[in-house]
């Protein structure tokens, strides 16, 4: 047959055996047809394009109808990325990838600023506590350093004295506590104190083995 006829057809597809005929010599009209462009049908792209080299005079005008985001175009002016990868898709998987990247990346960072949490305060002597978070509140004092009292000497008067030659308004039971049960002294230190030091030792779990001290 010199020629066959097959346009204004409902004609979606084809059947991937047709690419074995050899029909470089045969006129065929296949436009305006609804042509499906979808993954499995992109071996037609080369099969029309090898019609386009022989007496087939009308593949170029061969046009795609579906999916929505193909109407219309050419399907020898198309590959098999246009056919099996949707632009929007891969769009929406870079923007994720990229916003994974960062989240992961904020991740790791806060994970090695706290891991190094403590060079960092060293080096640039800053501290999230140096900051005064009950402005307006008048409380006795400034810290109320919880520790026992075999750790008096030196152990927690160093630290009694370390944080006095800042300036600092400290609670220290043996010298600040009132006559009467040390747990009841205890929890008026807290709540009259901006914040509480517990200073942990075996000696500190002997002597209270069930007292704990809260910020």
């Amino acid at each position: 047959m010199p020629a066959v006829f097959l346009h204004w057809n409902s004609i979606q597809s084809l059947q991937v055996i047709i690419a074995d005929i050899n029909l470089t010599s045969v006129y065929l009209s296949l436009n305006d047809n609804p042509w499906k462009c979808s993954c499995d049908d992109r071996w037609m792209i080369a099969w029309f394009k090898s019609l386009s080299s022989g007496a087939s005079s009308n593949a170029c005008n061969v046009l795609c109808n579906s999916p929505s985001r193909l109407k219309g175009r050419s399907i020898l002016q198309s590959d098999e990325d246009d056919f099996c990868v949707d632009p929007l898709r891969r769009l929406l998987k870079i923007v994720l990838s990229s916003t994974l990247s960062v989240v992961a990346g904020l991740l790791i960072l806060g994970f090695a600023l706290y891991r190094l949490r403590v060079r960092i305060y060293k080096r640039w002597k800053f501290h999230p506590f140096d900051r005064d978070e009950c402005v307006g509140e008048h409380l006795d004092y400034d810290v109320f350093l919880c520790c026992s009292s075999e750790d008096d000497d030196p152990h927690g008067l160093h630290i009694l004295h370390l944080m006095e030659s800042r300036g600092y308004r400290v609670c220290y039971h043996e010298r600040d506590f009132r006559p009467g049960l040390i747990v009841d002294n205890m929890l008026l230190s807290v709540l009259h104190s901006k914040r509480s030091v517990l200073y942990i030792t075996q000696l500190h779990t002997k002597v209270f083995p069930s007292v704990f001290c809260f910020n």
